[in-house]
């Protein structure tokens, strides 16, 4: 059995430095995110992430309108994203979150968390459109 210790594979990761876009392989600049210096495509807006964090997103929507949740902790703390997670009969928020309410898709709040959140509500409204 190899240890952690003895494998190459994470003293080779620890010095490498994202340098181009995994997405349109445009040359990566440094800029802010949340406070911290992050590899950025100024093309596409991709941002590298050394060790990013699995996640997982729901869209809830009940006719004519959206759950979101507005975010307790950093990065982006106080930015609305989507979330879901029944919780009963009540709807509430989890430890993560400091407020959640159903939103008419007509006007859904301008500070999502993350780009990603507007990409899969467009969807989700494309979605909606195409029925």
């Amino acid at each position: 059995m190899i240890r952690a210790s003895e494998c190459y594979a994470p003293r080779l990761m620890a010095r490498f430095r994202a340098r181009y876009c995994i997405r349109c392989g445009q040359a990566l600049v440094r800029r802010d995110d949340n406070g911290s210096l992050r590899p950025t495509c100024p093309a596409c807006g991709y941002v590298h992430y050394r060790n990013p964090a699995p996640a997982a997103g729901v869209i809830l929507g009940r006719p004519g309108e959206l759950l979101l949740v507005r975010r307790r902790y950093a990065p982006r703390a106080g930015a609305i994203l989507y979330t879901a997670e029944p919780a009963g009969g009540r709807l509430r928020p989890g430890d993560d979150a400091i407020a959640a309410r159903f939103f008419p898709l007509a006007a859904l709040p301008r500070d999502l968390a993350f780009a990603s959140h507007e990409k899969a509500i467009a969807d989700f409204r494309a979605r909606i459109r195409a029925r």
